[in-house]
């Protein structure tokens, strides 16, 4: 998954690479929310825990989200991170 996003996701994207467990943190360029993201993540069939949801007010907008690589082929994995990718820019450049 870490080789996957740094293939298809924008540069400014940063992780915290697991030292155990079953996520990676990731962070989107700055001014965007990845609650924005996970809407138009999942017209694509990608889904992802935004990191809102860990904050005590849920209402303001987190450029964070975690994803599991625990249930996932490599070839699933990878397919997944593309297409989230994609998403990314596309959501940047609006």
């Amino acid at each position: 998954m870490e080789d996957a996003i740094r293939t298809y996701f924008p540069g400014e994207c940063t992780i915290i690479p697991p030292s155990g467990g079953l996520f990676i943190w990731c962070t989107l360029p700055d001014g965007m929310d990845s609650d924005v993201v996970l809407q138009r993540a999942l017209e694509q069939k990608v889904v992802f825990v935004p990191g809102s949801v860990f904050m005590h007010d849920g209402k303001k907008a987190c450029p964070s989200f975690r994803l599991n690589y625990s249930n996932a082929s490599v070839e699933q994995i990878r397919e997944g991170m593309r297409r989230l990718g994609q998403t990314i820019q596309q959501c940047r450049q609006e």
